[in-house]
């Protein structure tokens, strides 16, 4: 069973002082940390002063447990950051005298927004960076196979489905980004898409008769086809219908006058 859970140690070998930590991503936290360290923000000052004056060649990162069970993390923690001693500044980089963890930590909303316009605009630390066509390759490629992280991970239906919903409603109504931009105020607005489309949203010429319009709608990962119609209003009608039933929206996507509305 794959296993990305555990503790791990970032030694200095010039000097021989540690730091241990425990995570529930071991690769995803190795990232973090040098790239915290790159940009001289990370937490512990102790480790950020080792990064400046030793350079980063000298702190090598090692995973010293794989553990499965993730409520045992910090006890395995606290017991190996008591035999390394790397809480005491001679030997290590700890600053906390105990192990703690924030996993289920949740901050305030308030705390949220002050971290998301910290590493806005230019505060970002990509700011004004376009990547070259082999970088970007590079880091497709870093993330590919036995790299990414959810290499050999299956969701369950139930945990696919726990996802899906968790997404429905957060951008609907006045939350859409483009809520401001819908019908004629859409930059696309009576624009004719590509030969066999329509200018309406989930609207397309039928494969089986190019004389009637077929409409369909995407959700939870699949394909819902709404069926056939004569013109591509009433299929555009039909998707309006069906987008506000599933996504629970009180607004039309495609911009078009549904007459039984009115009756």
């Amino acid at each position: 069973m794959y296993c990305n859970s555990g503790i791990y140690i970032i030694r200095n070998i010039i000097n021989g002082k540690n730091y241990i930590g425990s995570t529930v991503n071991l690769e995803r936290r190795k990232k973090e940390h040098f790239r915290e360290l790159r940009t001289g923000n990370h937490d512990n000052s102790h480790l950020q002063m080792a990064y400046n004056r030793y350079g980063e060649d000298n702190l090598i990162f090692s995973i010293l447990e794989y553990v499965d069970n993730t409520k045992l993390l910090v006890d395995i923690e606290e017991r190996l950051i008591n035999i390394y001693r790397a809480n005491d500044k001679n030997y290590g980089y700890n600053i906390r005298e105990h192990a703690s963890s924030n996993l289920g930590f949740r901050h305030s909303l308030e705390t949220r927004e002050r971290i998301s316009d910290s590493v806005k605009g230019c505060k970002n630390p990509n700011f004004g960076k376009h990547p070259s066509k082999e970088t970007k390759t590079k880091m497709s490629l870093s993330h590919s196979g036995e790299k990414n992280p959810n290499f050999g991970r299956c969701f369950s239906d139930e945990h696919k489905l726990n996802i899906s919903l968790s997404h429905i409603g957060k951008f609907t109504g006045k939350n859409n980004p483009n809520y401001h931009n819908r019908g004629k105020n859409s930059p696309i607005f009576g624009k004719k898409n590509r030969e066999g489309t329509s200018k309406y949203v989930g609207v397309y010429l039928s494969k089986n008769t190019k004389k009637k319009y077929a409409a369909s709608i995407r959700f939870c990962g699949k394909t819902i086809h709404l069926g056939t119609f004569l013109t591509e209003e009433e299929a555009a009608i039909a998707y309006n219908r069906k987008a506000r039933e599933l996504h629970n929206i009180d607004y039309d996507i495609n911009s078009v006058t549904d007459n039984s509305k009115m009756m």
